[in-house]
């Protein structure tokens, strides 16, 4: 099977991909673990074009966000206005990433 590797992140359409130099890695905890919170959880994090990847994780948190924004004061309204709204987050931590040393994706090629 031939595979394409993608090894720059997108960008939200909003900003121009020079614009976004500030990643952050979020951990998400929610208050239910039911199907439905999961995928309403999911459902939500498609419709944030800041938010790269959404990866589920097992132990304290659930979810881990890879959100990528132009400066530390987008992401910080990103939270209030986006992330921390949402009525199934109970609790958010948030790390900055200092370099990426790799950012590959796989995935089929057409």
């Amino acid at each position: 099977m031939k595979r394409a590797i993608a090894t720059r992140p997108a960008c939200p359409p909003e900003y121009q991909p020079a614009d976004c130099p500030f990643m952050m890695m979020t951990l998400v905890r929610l208050r239910l673990h039911g199907k439905a919170a999961l995928q309403g959880f999911c459902g939500d994090m498609d419709r944030l074009p800041e938010v790269l990847a959404c990866i589920q994780l097992a132990g304290e948190f659930d979810f881990l966000l890879q959100v990528i924004l132009p400066d530390p004061q987008a992401y910080e309204a990103f939270l209030a206005k986006k992330l921390c709204p949402i009525p199934a987050v109970e609790k958010v931590q948030s790390a900055l990433v200092l370099k990426a040393w790799k950012l590959a994706v796989m995935f089929p090629a057409g």
